[in-house]
């Protein structure tokens, strides 16, 4: 999955491959869902495992009834002065559809089309060499001691 590449929120590259070595969480997220708190157990992991070589990627979407509203610069200061989130975000992507991001085309092709966001919040988790190593739908919680032991294996 190294090879994939989002445009930043402020409009710079970001190449997952960027990321070799570390363990990676990529989100797709929307600051109006009713998920939204998750926003907060998200930081606290990236704070938790930053040091340990743990990243995470918010990736903005408007797929699921437009609950990501707003440009670049309405989404960069919710998320970083209301949401206090201090890891990066891209600019709003589409996770289904004819211009899905290649990054869900690519998850979609190894995991199958149940790991396709349905929802806000799909957590996938990208493994040190690359690779998909896990995924979780909305419901699971970062907080959760699932998803927290998946990450810590991987770190």
């Amino acid at each position: 999955m190294g090879d994939i590449a989002f445009t930043g929120i402020n409009g710079e590259t970001i190449s997952l491959s960027s990321y070799a070595g570390q363990t990676v969480v990529v989100v797709n997220t929307a600051s109006k869902c009713g998920f939204r708190q998750q926003m907060s157990e998200l930081q606290l992991l990236h704070q938790d495992f930053h040091q340990h070589g743990f990243q995470v990627l918010c990736m903005p979407s408007a797929d699921f009834w437009n609950q990501e509203p707003g440009d670049a610069r309405q989404i960069s200061e919710i998320y970083r002065s209301q949401l206090n989130i201090t890891f990066p975000l891209t600019e709003k992507v589409k996770t289904r559809g004819a211009n899905q991001h290649p990054f869900f085309q690519r998850v979609g092709s190894i995991a199958g089309t149940n790991a396709i966001p349905k929802w806000n919040f799909y957590k996938y988790v990208i493994a040190r060499n690359g690779h998909l190593a896990a995924w979780f739908s909305t419901p699971i919680r970062p907080s959760s001691p699932r998803f927290r032991s998946t990450i810590e294996a991987y770190l």
